[in-house]
């Protein structure tokens, strides 16, 4: 079975540059096993990077970054999206959350932010082990606003 081929330039970043792959002389650090193996000793870095790869490991996680930082609810219509990127990639669908305080502000599993009540609380954004906190504070919930004809019942 012969598998597509894909782009993994995107998603990996390396510490360090990634080993040369080119044929290269021995070195005089190989062992008795790369000099009886029968690929080149110099494909021996690049046979462990792709192993490491396939293993699913990583170099140190990129920060966690969630955008908005904080949300202010003005009444009971609004609702607010939050987007969570680590490094360059967009996690927001494979991330988790979870609200300090529901009466307040409920979080659905996408991200999507509703005021339920006056008051203040904390969204706790969490993706593999980096944890983000945003501040939400909710106000005029029960007072709330006019409704516009022209923009709300119209279609």
């Amino acid at each position: 079975m012969r598998l597509p081929a894909a782009d993994f330039s995107a998603t990996v970043k390396w510490s360090e540059p990634a080993p040369p792959c080119a044929l290269q002389p021995a070195s005089p650090h190989e062992t008795a096993f790369m000099r009886t193996a029968s690929f080149p000793a110099s494909l021996l870095p690049c046979l462990l990077t792709g192993l490491a790869f396939a293993a699913g490991v990583r170099a140190a996680a990129a920060e966690l970054a969630v955008y908005p930082s904080t949300v202010a609810f003005a009444d009971a219509y609004d609702g607010r999206q939050l987007v969570v990127s680590e490094g360059e990639r967009d996690v927001t669908r494979a991330a988790r959350y979870t609200s300090s305080d529901t009466a307040v502000v409920r979080v659905d599993d996408h991200g999507y932010l509703r005021p339920v009540g006056d008051g203040a609380a904390q969204i706790v954004v969490r993706h593999g082990p980096s944890e983000m906190h945003v501040a939400v504070n909710v106000s005029g919930f029960h007072t709330g606003r006019a409704i516009d004809f022209r923009t709300e019942v119209v279609p």
